[in-house]
């Protein structure tokens, strides 16, 4: 029985009768000479052959070699450690007991009695650590150079137009966003507003004109950044349809005696509702007057249009010019008069 890292060394004796020259053999892991160096991580039991011949005939016999574990110096693997501001380092992974025994520790400040160094923003920088460690056995200490390097930090939003994610609007309004940030590195920011995946605005604060073709749910989408770091927000606009008050126009209309008078009106005003007219007299309830040869002369006529929920009224310029008829000869039927009287006769 041996103990790991010591030299073993074997020599087996024999006696032959005959007076014969004897050799030996030894099996591995022992050399010719029936000697082993052994070292840490040999621990176990070898069943070793150990053979005397005089060249005719050989005698073997195993010997049992047992090499026990020799305890081994937990020890530092690395001396130098470099993180980024944020990270958690572990100073317990740099060290390493060959045996797995578990280890006592006690580390300098600012890691705690595990290791551990939760680091955060402002903590660049070099620092140099004291460590002690035990497997009950060995008492080991060292020292590790740990550099924390700096790491971006990002833009914080300090203040927002609007906290929730759905943002009610209405068409014909604007909306207004802006947003208060702050970047501790003192980075300059880019700040961009998109609406719909357009921008609307590369400023802090601003506003978008929701025309009347905006109803139904839009993204509102804010980006910021400092040139490595984007923060992101995004919202829903949701956008309730107007209703705008329709508007009549009409232009003067010019026709002569006889002609009809007709107006184009269109069925349905720009939110699609439809429109329903009332009239003045002489124009009929289709919008339409028929003109005879009497109505030469200037006309303004009202006219009234409603959606169901508002009301408009305008009038119509309508000019009647006066067309020049024949004259039309009347003439009775039939005249009657005696001979020798004299037919006079007056016409209209």
């Amino acid at each position: 029985t041996v103990k790991e890292t010591d030299f073993v060394q074997i020599k087996a004796e024999a006696i032959d009768l005959d007076g014969d020259n004897i050799i030996y053999y030894y099996s591995p892991p022992l050399n010719e000479n029936g000697e082993w160096q052994t070292g840490y991580d040999d621990a176990g039991e070898y069943d070793l052959e150990l053979t005397a011949s005089d060249g005719v005939n050989q005698v073997t016999q195993i010997v049992k070699l047992i090499v026990e574990n020799r305890n081994q110096a937990p020890y530092l693997a690395e001396n130098k450690l470099s993180s980024k501001e944020t990270q958690t380092i572990d100073l317990k992974k740099l060290i390493v007991d060959p045996d797995e025994d578990p280890l006592d520790y006690n580390f300098d400040s600012p890691f705690d009695n595990n290791g551990v160094w939760n680091t955060g923003y402002d903590d660049e920088g070099t620092y140099t650590i004291d460590v002690m460690f035990s497997d009950g056995e060995f008492n080991s200490k060292g020292r590790i150079e740990v550099t924390v390097l700096k790491t971006n930090q990002p833009p914080v939003i300090l203040e927002l137009f609007e906290e929730d994610k759905i943002v009610n609007a209405k068409e014909g309004k604007d909306l207004e966003f802006f947003v208060d940030t702050l970047d501790s590195d003192d980075d300059g920011l880019t700040i961009t507003w998109n609406y719909d995946g357009e921008v609307i605005s590369e400023r802090s604060s601003g506003d978008f004109y929701l025309d009347y073709n905006q109803k139904g749910d839009h993204t509102l989408k804010l980006v910021i950044t400092d040139g490595i770091t984007e923060v992101i927000k995004e919202w829903t606009i949701k956008v309730e349809g107007t209703n705008r008050k329709p508007q009549l126009v009409i232009l003067p209309i010019n026709v002569n005696e006889g002609e009809t008078v007709y107006l184009d009106l269109p069925d349905v005003d720009l939110d699609g509702d439809e429109l329903v007219y009332s009239f003045e007299s002489p124009l009929n309830d289709e919008g339409e007057w028929t003109t005879d040869y009497e109505d030469a002369g200037s006309y303004e006529l009202k006219i009234t249009v409603s959606d169901g929920e508002f009301i408009d009224t305008d009038y119509v310029e309508i000019e009647v010019a006066n067309v020049d008829q024949s004259p039309i000869l009347k003439l009775p039927e039939e005249l009657r008069v005696y001979e020798d009287e004299t037919l006079s006769y007056t016409f209209d």
